[in-house]
């Protein structure tokens, strides 16, 4: 607009009182406050280039970082830039930012890993892709509370769709390739803890092979998903996903029923402490999912009975054969009174091999144990009063009163068994 050239033809068209010299004044003043409000613009959106270059490089666990400062540089371009802070304008760029942030959890994510390389690392991916856009929802809330709570008419009350719409849909997707993760996991057995624990007794043969049918069953699943347009899996605009990973999906249900019947099946031949504390260990070896997980921690309320249940019958033994003088089988060789201590220490002795056992299950929930074994601290504190309780010496004193010798009684008072 300032070449002389030009100023020579406008000059012309002045003096010849054209008709276009008017439309073209009116887009020349069009054309300068374009220029100036681009020149403005300019200058806030500058601002913004720092933080939206470290959001191009950065990983997603490292973006929250980074959120703060950039949403500060919106808001400043909000409250000062005189053209670039419409809701339009700022709403288009937070939905940039949300644009971005999907596109560098996207290339951390790598889908090869989910179907045929390393799971965990996936699983890992996805959780910090999903907790990343989690975080940058609530950033962004907090931003907008602050403004409120400033006061004044100019607050962000954008559409929250618009912004956060894809967002949503994406940490819904990472939920269900998750749920992808989690199956290659529990039914494929892919993670870094991929062997079978051994099953013991006559039906181990029979569980294994059922774990390997299930195995051959989640593969023929994941088939589906494997054969799908593999580049559209992270692309939250495609349909055609909610579709294969529905049937994905319900066929997942279906091999949950079948693992907890193999769990039933394989406690149905339980009969012992040791042996439910070997099943249960090796379930939730295999647990890797919530609902096995669940299943197997009910498993260990089964065992903890069996655990009662011996407890219960060292009591009843006792107060047979101690409490209404029931009749006491011990080696002729020992006194009666020994005998007898001797009978009780085994009692002791027997029902601390099961809590040997309880012990071991140290991925059972302390509130699941808790009260079997304080009912077994109990009655160990009752064999141990029983051995230890003086009117039971007095009498056995009794008995031997035939040894006046002060030497001799001295050296009957040493105790010979450690309780």
């Amino acid at each position: 607009l300032e070449r002389p050239k030009l100023k020579k033809i406008l000059n012309i068209l002045k003096l010849s009182d054209s008709s276009y010299l008017k439309a073209f004044d009116d887009l020349a003043s069009s054309i300068n406050a374009g220029s100036i409000e681009a020149d403005d613009n300019l200058k806030f959106l500058k601002s913004l280039q720092e933080p939206c270059k470290k959001l191009e490089e950065a990983e997603p666990k490292e973006i929250p970082s980074i959120l703060p400062g950039l949403l500060f540089r919106v808001r400043m371009i909000w409250e000062r830039s005189k053209y670039y802070n419409t809701p339009e304008r700022i709403s288009s760029l937070l939905r940039k930012i949300s644009n971005e942030i999907i596109k560098r959890c996207k290339n951390q994510i790598s889908i090869k890993d989910m179907l045929d390389g390393d799971v965990e690392k996936c699983m890992k991916d996805l959780q910090d892709s999903k907790e990343c856009c989690e975080e940058w929802e609530k950033i962004y809330e907090k931003t907008r509370l602050l403004i409120a709570k400033k006061g004044g008419k100019r607050r962000w009350d954008f559409n929250y769709g618009s912004i956060f719409a894809q967002v949503d849909a994406f940490i819904q997707r990472c939920n269900d390739l998750l749920e992808i993760c989690d199956g290659q996991l529990q039914f494929a057995r892919k993670g870094s803890d991929s062997q079978l624990p051994q099953f013991g007794g006559s039906k181990g043969p029979e569980i294994v092979n059922i774990l390997e049918e299930i195995k051959l069953s989640f593969r023929k699943h994941l088939d589906k998903i494997r054969g799908s347009d593999q580049d559209k899996i992270l692309d939250v605009k495609s349909t055609k996903w909610h579709d294969d990973y529905s049937a994905f999906k319900n066929g997942m249900k279906d091999l949950d029923v079948m693992y907890l019947n193999i769990i039933n099946f394989a406690f149905d031949s339980v009969e012992t402490v040791q042996q439910g504390v070997e099943m249960l260990e090796a379930f939730d070896f295999l647990a890797k999912r919530a609902s096995i997980k669940n299943y197997v921690s009910k498993k260990a309320h089964f065992v903890i009975e069996l655990f009662n249940k011996e407890l219960d019958k060292a009591k009843n033994e006792y107060d047979q054969s101690i409490m209404k003088k029931g009749v006491i089988i011990f080696p002729i060789t020992h006194g009666k009174y020994s005998g007898i201590a001797i009978w009780i220490r085994s009692l002791m002795i027997r029902i601390e091999n099961f809590k040997k056992n309880i012990d071991l299950l140290t991925f059972v929930d302390d509130g699941i144990k808790r009260p079997a074994l304080e009912k077994y601290d109990s009655l160990q504190q009752r064999f141990r009063h029983h051995i230890m309780e003086e009117k039971y010496k007095s009498s056995w004193r009794t008995e031997v009163k035939e040894y006046e010798d002060i030497e001799v009684r001295s050296k009957l008072d040493l105790s010979l068994i450690h309780i």
